[in-house]
């Protein structure tokens, strides 16, 4: 599961970098993700429209549940 999480899954700094603003600011809109990833002189929609492929490319939810799974996981381990 790691190196799933952590080999496959995260393929550039900005997937890194989006993961990562995600799961601080999970209310974050995609505005507010493109301005923290550096997109602030764009347009707002630019900015909405190159977060929305970069999320739609990076398998964010399959990041997501599997970074949970980890998590849970851990949790049952230190349980034992």
């Amino acid at each position: 599961m790691f190196f799933l999480a952590f080999e496959k899954l995260i393929k550039s700094d900005k997937q890194r970098d989006l993961f990562r603003i995600k799961h601080n600011h999970p209310d974050f809109s995609n505005i507010e993700i493109g301005t923290e990833l550096g997109y602030g002189t764009l347009s707002k929609a630019d900015i909405s429209s190159r977060v929305s492929v970069l999320i739609a490319n990076s398998d964010y939810f399959l990041y997501k549940k599997v970074r949970s799974d980890i998590v849970a996981y851990l949790a049952d381990l230190q349980k034992i």
